[in-house]
């Protein structure tokens, strides 16, 4: 989106950081919960992400930027064969799925791989964990749910490292 200021990025890195901690929350919405939070987040990005789309529109409109300056503005200008545009909110919604789904694998991959290094026991026992399970499988057989379900200490090593999340300042 081609963002550069900074009060307005750490906004939004503020906004993002509770949505993602409420995300994958069990989903109650009731005033208190994480979920709620997160929704609420979601609902406030979405309304910077439409009067930053509507600004760019109008950008698009003098000429002030191309259509080939970034995502945004490229999804602004983009039509199909038969000249349908994407809406602003559609747009609004693709960004934040995009941004949601890249920053909460990534930065969850990677805070994982750094607990798992940090703490060699936790390590052990997921590795632990995991052979048990592989030692049920014939060779080459890929994992299926029940066996997923089976890995409760992994699952919670990796909702403890995402926790650790909160520390962190990215976008």
């Amino acid at each position: 989106m081609s963002l550069e200021e900074p009060n307005h990025i750490a906004k939004l890195a503020s906004l993002f950081n509770i949505f993602l901690k409420g995300f994958l929350e069990l989903p109650l919405n009731v005033p208190g919960t994480r979920f709620y939070s997160a929704n609420n987040a979601a609902n406030a990005i979405r309304t910077e992400l439409m009067m930053i789309i509507k600004a760019r529109r109008v950008e698009l409109e003098e000429g002030k930027v191309s259509s080939s300056q970034d995502l945004l503005s490229h999804l602004l200008t983009f039509s199909d064969e038969n000249v349908w545009y994407l809406t602003e909110k559609d747009i609004a919604n693709i960004l934040l799925l995009l941004f949601a789904g890249h920053d909460t694998s990534t930065v969850s991959i990677t805070l994982l791989i750094k607990s798992l290094g940090e703490h060699p026991d936790v390590y052990d026992k997921v590795l632990k964990e995991r052979l048990e399970i592989s030692k049920a499988k014939e060779a080459g057989e890929l994992l299926n749910w029940e066996d997923i379900q089976k890995m409760r200490y992994s699952w919670n090593v990796v909702s403890e490292s995402h926790e650790t999340k909160s520390t962190c300042h990215w976008i």
